[in-house]
């Protein structure tokens, strides 16, 4: 397959970008706690999420995504004779990187020969 250089230097700018928007819209579903912001708290919707997100951009593979589930515990006091408990929140904060080794080898599959 003959492709010119200009024509990977535009498939390689443009897979950088999808990339950049794609990492853009994982991190938006998980955002920091916040008025009005409800983050994806169960691990099949997040993993369909993703899945989508991966489709829509065209990077699926390329992106390496990490998942914890974090518990975080507030102890409430008593007050006019009601106890004291413990509340818990559960929430899934996902990060998200490039994988260098695949996105290099799928720029570089992109040219076969120079012209």
């Amino acid at each position: 397959m003959v492709r010119s250089f200009s024509y990977q230097q535009t498939e390689q700018a443009n897979l950088r970008q999808r990339l950049a928007k794609a990492e853009g819209a994982l991190r938006d579903l998980t955002p920091a706690p916040g008025r009005g912001k409800r983050p994806i708290t169960d691990e099949a919707s997040l993993q369909k999420a993703i899945a989508a997100i991966e489709k829509q951009y065209r990077v699926a593979g390329l992106l390496l995504v990490s998942r914890t589930r974090q518990v975080t515990e507030r102890a409430i006091r008593g007050y006019r004779g009601q106890p004291g408990r413990v509340e818990q929140r559960h929430s899934l904060p996902g990060r998200s990187s490039e994988t260098r080794r695949r996105l290099n080898g799928r720029c570089s599959g992109l040219v076969g020969v120079s012209t």
